[in-house]
């Protein structure tokens, strides 16, 4: 029984050594995980927030600035957490024969759902907007280049009067943020160059489907449609120059005539005149990947391990991988452990794969000494 007993206590004392052992094998592979709200910055930065770009109120500059972060939040160091695109027509905006009251507004009034739900389903699941998935790799506009630009940047959130809005402490709200506006002038929507960067020039396609989805009871003629105004609003963290909120809206003013069929022949052909609008939303975050050490230096037959930095934005999944680009001079393993296995140099790559993309950072590594 004595035997027995110490057996069993051998085994288990063996058991909880091997498990002690897995487990910190398993904490061998150093990865700091940190999950960033592209919307937040820390309280104690605010306090005296020194902004990495300072901006003056120049309309060039504003643009420029906004247009370069654009330009890298296409980049492959950004991912875009979400995106919305909304289609509405503003009820004031519709005038009949140029009567802007009577039953001739409230007809066409209660058939505008239907030009809403056509023109969304065009601009809709992110294919023709102005960051559609479609033209991601298209250059983007640098609006600083276009004449009659108004643009215009605040520090804080404000109301619809001007009012800067507080938090509950009594100070400004998200005063780590530039708030950024840009308003496009007539003469530079008509421009080429804008025209194609935000998809205005797909006006025949919208016309097309105006026209179908009034069918059957009303035939529209469209005389003309005109981009009436463009603008693009964006939130930007001061202290990273890094776009977390992105708003774009085209307004459109349409002038058709139509023809009432069917039961409502009684109202004959009307003159009519209204504004519809297409506003876009995205919102970004930053995500990566680094390594605590960007190069290595190895005798022949020693090891070093690497630490990982992953910046993730919620709780996906995520996988971090080694590769090593010649492993007769090194190989890593999936603990980040590096092994010099012969005489030159190498490059380690960190890949950490989330929400579809890949994030990498590199280590050289030299290996000297003596072949074995």
């Amino acid at each position: 029984m004595n035997k027995t007993n110490s057996k069993k206590k051998q085994f288990i004392a063996f058991g909880l050594c091997s498990l002690l052992a897995l487990v910190l094998c398993m904490a061998a592979l150093v990865i700091t995980v940190e999950k960033v709200d592209g919307t937040q910055v820390n309280a104690e930065e605010n306090e005296n927030i020194v902004s990495k770009t300072e901006l003056t109120d120049n309309d060039a500059e504003i643009a420029g600035y906004l247009c370069n972060l654009i330009n890298v939040a296409q980049g492959d160091t950004f991912v875009k957490t979400s995106s919305n695109t909304d289609v509405f027509i503003d009820n004031d905006s519709v005038t009949v024969e140029g009567e802007n009251d009577g039953a001739d507004k409230e007809l066409f009034v209660f058939l505008k759902d239907r030009v809403i739900g056509t023109v969304d389903a065009l601009y809709g699941d992110d294919n023709v907007g102005a960051f559609s998935e479609l033209n991601s790799k298209k250059p983007y506009i640098n609006l600083a280049e276009e004449k009659a630009l108004k643009a215009s940047f605040s520090v804080g959130q404000a109301d619809e009067n001007g009012a800067p809005i507080l938090d509950d402490n009594g100070n400004i709200a998200d005063e780590g943020f530039y708030f950024v506006a840009l308003s496009v002038s007539p003469e530079a929507i008509n421009s080429k160059a804008v025209q194609t960067a935000f998809n205005l020039n797909n006006k025949n396609t919208v016309e097309e489907q105006i026209k179908e989805s009034l069918l059957p009871d009303c035939k529209a003629e469209i005389i003309s449609t005109a981009t009436e105004s463009l603008t693009v609003n964006a939130k930007i963290n001061r202290l990273t120059d890094e776009i977390s909120e992105l708003y774009i809206e085209r307004v459109y003013n349409v002038k058709a005539e139509m023809e009432f069929l069917q039961g409502l022949s009684v109202f004959g052909k009307k003159n009519v005149e209204f504004k519809y609008g297409v506003s876009e939303k995205y919102e970004y975050f930053y995500a990566g990947v680094t390594l605590d050490a960007h190069s290595l230096v190895l005798e022949n037959g020693a090891e070093a391990q690497l630490s990982v930095n992953a910046v993730i934005d919620n709780d996906s999944e995520y996988t971090v991988r080694f590769i090593s680009s010649d492993e007769n001079i090194v190989t890593v393993d999936e603990m980040g452990y590096v092994s010099a296995t012969g005489i030159g140099k190498a490059v380690v790559t960190v890949e950490l794969e989330y929400l579809g993309k890949a994030f990498t950072d590199k280590c050289d590594v030299t290996v000297t000494g003596s072949e074995d």
